[in-house]
């Protein structure tokens, strides 16, 4: 059918942290003012009820506080509100104070207990100085939760214990309500060797799991200790940090404490332990990954303009196109009919149909345009069709397609210059997740530069050089 008349909606901002890119056809997103070295999520919705991460927005890391990302998947010509969320309370203790650990970078202030010289942030971590043994140093984070993901990074102890008794242990503990609590805990042990477990202290009774050697470890490393409560499962895992974190639970077992309650950092040395005084327990990262919070909102009505083909894998391939003509859209049946001996009726056997089918017809004006239009068909990739939301263009089906046979031709004009390509399209499932296309890629920096001076003069960041937009005919099709 030819597509009828209609009208173009208002253009959107230019400028600020969430715009509208028509070149590519993308909404484009740069949030600054974040924590630094804590993975947070970028996510999209339209009635901010139902929330989607945008794709390749699953787990950044702030850097210089700013995140950067480019989200095609928009619903164009409506409100889309975006958020950055992250971790509930986050501290790298980039900063430095004295008898206490003050404010983490998200989230409240750290209360300690007892001696306050025992507590300090020196820049880069905070510690907890031992003066006495047998003495619990403690930092509170007043926040109550039941189920809570925590994870404390760069655990690292002043000297390996030596005595008769001799450990130290540093725990994570959370819903605690007086001293009712649950933990997870590492023990730096006199013969070198670190373990770890997980325990509930009930009405002054422990549960608790059995010990775990963490793997490579020794009391020289520095580690990681990640806890985890829902509802009565309590899990603990435990790791070299800077290495990758185990995806099954160190320790485990099952908790019949299932209050909120606070969260706490505590370290002891144990009393028969025979260290010169003063001995520390330092640590460089503390952060609460669920529940999580919104570090960021905002949004943006990203204006379409028209008909666009988009290439979610080489993203520099999108093209906004002229629709000339749309099919009628077919949904071919999967389903048999079999006739039976003896009887009039057959048998069916059915299933859900197929997706959606129709034909697309575009016009291209330009020996470059008809170029680029062909290389895009040629790159085999999974297209997503976008279309306006209102106007003559609504008529255009949208939705992820494969494209199947395209054909080209060349109607009778004064020049014949314009071209006319049928394709056919095929409604296909979404990309996966692992699919985060790139606007450059090596061959746009070759065909580009000359040598690595002109890419550095040129782009003096690796986020500069980003910005760059590769050409089509970059895409390997012959």
């Amino acid at each position: 059918m030819p597509i009828p008349a209609g009208s173009s909606p208002p253009a959107p901002p230019t400028s600020g942290p969430i715009v509208y890119d028509p070149v590519l056809s993308r909404v484009r997103l740069t949030v600054d003012g974040l924590a630094d070295g804590f993975p947070v999520g970028v996510q999209r919705s339209t009635d901010q009820i139902s929330w989607t991460t945008v794709r390749g927005g699953g787990a950044l890391i702030p850097a210089g506080g700013v995140v950067r990302l480019d989200d095609y998947e928009f619903t164009p010509d409506v409100t889309n509100w975006y958020r950055v969320v992250g971790p509930l309370v986050a501290d790298d203790f980039n900063r430095s104070a004295t008898n206490e650990w003050d404010f983490p970078e998200r989230g409240p202030e750290w209360i300690v207990t007892g001696t306050a010289s025992a507590y300090n942030v020196n820049g880069t971590r905070g510690q907890h100085t031992h003066t006495s043994r047998g003495v619990v140093l403690e930092s509170r984070q007043d926040v109550s939760l039941a189920d809570v993901d925590v994870t404390l990074r760069g655990i690292s102890v002043s000297a390996a214990p030596t005595g008769p008794d001799s450990n130290t242990i540093v725990t994570l503990a959370a819903r605690q309500v007086v001293n009712d609590r649950v933990e997870g805990r590492l023990f730096f042990n006199a013969d070198g060797t670190v373990s770890a477990n997980v325990r509930q202290l009930v009405g002054g009774v422990e549960t608790f799991s059995t010990f775990v050697p963490v793997p490579s470890a020794s009391t020289a490393s520095t580690l990681a200790l990640r806890l985890r409560a829902v509802g009565t499962s309590l899990q603990g895992w435990a790791w070299l940090d800077g290495g990758v974190a185990p995806v099954a639970p160190t320790v485990s077992m099952t908790t019949s404490w299932t209050s909120a309650g606070l969260l706490r950092v505590r370290s002891v040395l144990a009393s028969g332990t025979t260290n010169p005084l003063s001995w520390t327990v330092s640590y460089d990262g503390f952060a609460v990954t669920s529940p999580d919070d919104v570090w960021f909102t905002g949004s943006i009505t990203p204006a379409l303009g028209g008909v666009w083909l988009k290439s979610l894998a080489r993203p520099f391939l999108n093209r906004q196109v002229t629709a000339r003509d749309v099919s009628p859209v077919t949904r071919p049946p999967r389903a048999g009919v079999f006739d039976v001996v003896g009887r009039s009726f057959p048998v069916a056997v059915t299933d859900v149909r197929g997706s959606r089918r129709w034909t697309l017809e575009v016009n291209t004006y330009t020996p470059a345009e008809a170029r680029d239009l062909d290389l895009l068909s040629a790159s085999g990739d999974i297209l997503l069709v976008q279309a306006p939301a209102s106007g003559r263009l609504a008529a255009v089906p949208t939705g992820y397609v494969l494209l199947g046979d395209t054909r080209e031709t060349t109607p009778p004009t004064s020049d014949l210059l314009m071209r006319v390509f049928e394709l056919a399209c095929t409604e296909v499932a979404a990309p996966t997740a692992d699919v985060v296309g790139a606007t450059v890629t090596c061959q746009t920096v070759l065909n580009t530069y000359a040598t690595c001076q002109a890419v550095v003069d040129a782009h003096p960041t690796v986020v500069d050089l980003l910005e760059l937009v590769g050409d089509p005919t970059e895409v390997i099709v012959s």
